[in-house]
């Protein structure tokens, strides 16, 4: 899919439009230049593993949200300011002790919380199995990557009417932290002004959890609202994350389910081999932005005009990247076998996401359940649905039928 101006071969406009399979595209693009201008948007589109790797590494990028992204004009400015606060938005030495420190903590978090994450799956699992039918989106790995983010943070939602309400307003952030606002603004004013409560009742009686561990670091989160821009941006991108991970990643793989669930009887270790190839081909978001804080000529490193002008956009297309015929064989098929070559859907170096590891907790419990259902597929009757927003992509809603005899 390419448009038709000779001048214009390519376009941001046509990988949005395209992005339930943007895969072809991808591949022209890449054959033509890695590290394409596009003139009608005035941005770069980044498609290649290596070219995305060197700009992620390279300090005349920045992610500083806060000094480039553009206000928004549909009312959520309230969110985006809070949202661009977050530490986990900036660069330099401020943002590399903040991963730091959340890299320590997340690894202590997983380590503790292993065990109470894989009852929440399993708890999902079973009021969902009995059934025969599910929303592999929906039902079950939206409210699992809540659930298990909530815990992470601390965060305790025991009513389940306001656990459903606050759900909606997480994935309506997590649109909103994307670039695709939508959905209702006070709503949102509400979890914020939710999440500021939690913040300060932490602070009254911190307990061992990471708003506290957030709160404990006055060096790094000098005040409250360091605090809950940091825990909102963690709300969101746990929350994402998995979600897609285990929704849309296991519907990719239903066609192999037989022979997957067959080779899961002598082979205990194979959701976490699932969960690394699913990550590849269903990366929580399709691509992430940079701007550049200073003239960069990347034309000796990558042939080409790659003259990259200060304050220029550059997308560097994870999902790109992840499917780079140069670096993985066959990338569009599911593949087991295609490590050692590690996917970017957490990031590279420095900016490797530092909730990979929970993450990967979830998705390896929800697939441990998911592998015990025999006949997994889609439901004929209720075809899948995408999601609208161009940047996450993957299934809003995507029903499921098994035998729950099985």
């Amino acid at each position: 899919m390419t448009l038709t101006n000779s001048h214009q071969p390519f376009s941001f406009s046509a990988l949005k439009r395209g992005y339930a399979n943007p895969h072809k595209l991808y591949d022209d693009l890449r054959a033509t230049d890695p590290i394409y201008f596009d003139s009608l948007s005035q941005c770069w589109i980044v498609t290649g593993y290596a070219e995305v790797i060197a700009i992620l590494e390279d300090e005349r990028f920045t992610s500083d949200l806060g000094t480039y992204s553009p206000k928004s004009a549909m009312g959520w400015d309230a969110v985006q300011a809070t949202l661009t606060q977050s530490v986990f938005f900036k660069d330099g030495i401020e943002h590399q002790h903040a991963n730091h420190y959340l890299l320590k903590h997340i690894a202590q978090t997983a380590k503790r919380l292993t065990n109470d994450i894989k009852t929440i799956v399993h708890q999902r699992f079973s009021t969902l199995a009995p059934d025969g039918s599910m929303d592999i989106v929906k039902d079950f790995a939206s409210a699992i990557s809540f659930a298990a983010t909530l815990r992470v943070l601390g965060i305790d939602i025991d009513e389940q009417q306001k656990f459903i309400r606050f759900l909606g307003y997480s994935e309506t952030i997590s649109d909103i932290a994307s670039g695709y606002p939508v959905g209702n603004a006070q709503d949102l004013a509400m979890l914020i002004s939710y999440l500021r409560q939690q913040v300060a009742q932490k602070k009254k009686a911190p307990s061992d959890d990471l708003i506290s561990a957030f709160l404990a670091a006055p060096d790094i989160f000098p005040d409250e609202e360091a605090v809950l821009s940091s825990t909102l941006m963690i709300l969101t991108a746990g929350h994402v994350t998995t979600k897609k991970l285990i929704g849309t990643g296991t519907a990719k793989i239903l066609d192999r389910w037989p022979e997957l669930q067959a080779e899961f009887v002598n082979n205990p270790a194979l959701p976490k081999l699932i969960c690394e190839e699913a990550l590849r081909m269903s990366p929580p978001t399709r691509y992430i932005a940079r701007w550049a804080r200073q003239d960069a000529d990347l034309s000796e490193q990558f042939p080409g005009k790659h003259h990259i002008r200060r304050g220029q956009k550059v997308l560097l297309f994870l999902e790109a990247a992840n499917y780079d015929p140069r670096y993985f064989e066959n990338p569009k098929e599911f593949n087991l076998a295609h490590r050692p070559v590690k996917h970017l859907t957490f990031g590279f170096g420095k900016h490797r996401c530092p909730g990979a590891s929970i993450a990967r907790i979830e998705a390896h419990a929800s697939l441990q359940e998911l592998l015990h259902l025999s006949h997994l597929k889609l439901d004929p009757a209720h075809p899948a649905v995408w999601n609208p927003n161009p940047i996450l992509g993957g299934f809003r809603s995507c029903p499921v039928t098994f035998d729950p005899h099985q």
